[in-house]
């Protein structure tokens, strides 16, 4: 399993954002996102 990056909140003007990357070999490998609003 490689590196796994969350970026939390994003906020918005309609809520917030999340982004999560996993990074394997400097490469993104997987990535999620997700809202709240």
């Amino acid at each position: 399993m490689g590196k796994r990056i969350i970026v939390d909140p994003i906020t918005r003007i309609e809520g917030h954002l999340r982004i999560e990357a996993e990074v394997s070999g400097g490469k993104v490998v997987n990535a999620w996102s997700s809202a709240q609003c």
